[in-house]
């Protein structure tokens, strides 16, 4: 969050990111299945304590019955999540959206669009370890950290 930016824009984002996670503790938190590649475990950003408490996060998270997290395992190869992130929207009262973050960000409306994303997490998925394998990784990576 730093990398180019000022402390007080930096501590900003933070702060909206904080805020967000807050949508995690409602009475009916949303369903979340987030897929990410082992290497963002392995890049050690803010020191030791800090991935340590990204790790100790991330599995708190996995442990909700809610949240499943997969992580994609640097041994994989070429798969369909080279293109680079995007998050589907799934709604109760209305169709899905992609939204894809790059500078300025971008919603996707278009239902064939769409439906391309969804088959490209579905192939994402099938390169993750599953969210037992992922929990189990989480643990080891932080016992050697």
């Amino acid at each position: 969050m730093k990398s180019g930016r000022d402390r007080e824009k930096a501590e900003q984002l933070v702060g909206k990111r904080v805020e967000r996670q807050q949508i995690l503790g409602r009475k009916q938190p949303p369903r979340i299945a987030a897929i990410f590649e082992e290497t963002a475990l392995r890049r050690v950003l803010g020191g030791r304590s800090v991935m340590q408490a990204q790790i100790e996060h991330l599995i708190d998270l996995a442990e909700r019955h809610n949240i499943t997290l997969q992580v994609v395992p640097k041994g994989v190869g070429s798969y369909a999540g080279l293109i680079g992130a995007f998050t589907i929207l799934g709604f109760c009262d209305g169709p899905d959206l992609v939204y894809i973050e790059h500078i300025g960000g971008q919603l996707i409306t278009d239902a064939p669009i769409v439906r391309e994303y969804a088959l490209r997490h579905d192939l994402i998925r099938g390169a993750a370890l599953s969210a037992d394998q992922t929990l189990k990784l989480l643990r080891t990576t932080l016992e050697n950290l």
